[in-house]
Order: structure tokens, then C-alpha cells, then sequence
């Protein structure tokens, strides 16, 4: 039998940044927290927030309810394309990667992701022993690397498919690194975007 735990706000929801409550993060927020009942709905209105779970939840989950409400900003998840221009070019002469650009996802909804990518790498001087490593990070994951040794630059692109869980928010980024002897790499035209599918 369902069971309802009435909420008011702001009281009950003191980190609140928005007008109301999310009902879509509050309950993704509520069914990752416990695990003894399903928040099945959530209505919101007139200063009030009605959860209804399957089942009535234990005493330790009416805690952690509480402190999930009482934490809650507001913020509805990212629907939108996110996306990150950088024109400029940047440099690195160091054999470990550094990261030149980043796309900070806010919570997403969960499900799959289209993330693109370009950039042009090249490096200050070419020769046979030296070159520029590139390669794009999802969620602190390699995705796809490209190398080049010649000063004329190359387009580095591509999109992948990508899982998330309701709340996660990602990253995706670009890091750069030189490979073999002394040398300069370049990265330059960084474009990277995180779309739902």
C-alpha cells in the first residue's frame, strides 16, 4: 500500500536556490539514498511536496528523506546541449598530459549522451622523435587519442556514445602531452559538446 510523507518548503528544504523544489531530481536524489521503499511519485504545489513511496519506508530511510529534502537546490536536471568553444592556441612541452579544456556537465536525467569533439594538434617543430599526444577524458576515461609529429596542424575529431545514471555530472575534456624528445606541443580550435540522444 503506498504511503505518503508530507513535505513543506522552504522549511524542509533550507538549500533550496529555486522557487520550488525539482520533482525529477528530488526523486532521483530519494531512490538513490535508500532502500527500503520506491519514491513512485512526488507532487509539488502551493508550498507543499507530497512523496509517495510503494511501501512505508524504514526509520533510518525517513532520516536520510530528510536530509536528501534538506539538501535539495532546486536545480532541474541538464536537458540541453552543453557546449564549450576555446580558439586560442595553448602549448606543452612536458611528456605527462595536462588538460586544456573541460565541459563541466550539471546532473543529468540518466540515460545516453552524445559527446563530440575537435581540436588541431601540432607541434613547434617537426622531426622523426618527437610528437603530440592528444586525448579526450569522459568521466576520467580515455575515449579516443590521436598522435602527429609535424608542425602543420591536424584535426582531431570524433563523437561517442556515452552512458550516465540520473545525477551524475560528468566531464569531458581534452589533455595533451608531448611523446619522444625535447619538442613543443600545440593544441588550438578546442570544440567539445555533451548532447542528449
Amino acid at each position: 500500500m503506498a504511503f505518503d510523507i508530507l513535505k513543506s518548503y522552504p522549511g524542509d528544504f533550507p538549500a533550496l536556490t529555486m522557487a520550488d523544489p525539482d520533482a525529477e531530481v528530488l526523486q532521483a536524489q530519494v531512490n538513490a539514498a535508500i532502500s527500503s521503499a520506491e519514491l513512485i511519485g512526488t507532487t509539488i504545489g502551493g508550498g507543499g511536496v507530497t512523496l509517495t513511496f510503494d511501501v512505508e519506508p524504514s526509520a533510518g530511510d525517513k532520516t536520510v528523506i530528510d536530509n536528501v529534502c534538506a539538501a535539495h537546490t532546486g536545480e532541474p536536471f541538464v536537458i540541453s546541449i552543453q557546449k564549450m568553444f576555446s580558439e586560442g592556441v595553448q602549448t606543452e612541452t612536458g611528456t605527462t598530459y595536462v588538460q586544456k579544456a573541460s565541459l563541466m556537465s550539471g546532473p543529468l536525467a540518466g540515460g545516453e549522451y552524445l559527446i563530440t569533439w575537435y581540436c588541431e594538434i601540432s607541434v613547434l617543430t617537426p622531426n622523426s622523435t618527437s610528437g603530440v599526444l592528444a586525448r579526450v577524458m569522459w568521466q576520467g576515461s580515455e575515449r579516443a587519442e590521436c598522435v602527429h609529429n609535424s608542425d602543420f596542424y591536424q584535426s582531431f575529431s570524433g563523437a561517442v556514445i556515452v552512458d550516465a545514471l540520473p545525477l551524475d555530472e560528468p566531464s569531458l575534456a581534452i589533455e595533451l602531452r608531448r611523446v619522444g624528445t625535447a619538442n613543443t606541443a600545440r593544441i588550438r580550435r578546442i570544440r567539445m559538446s555533451i548532447t542528449p540522444t
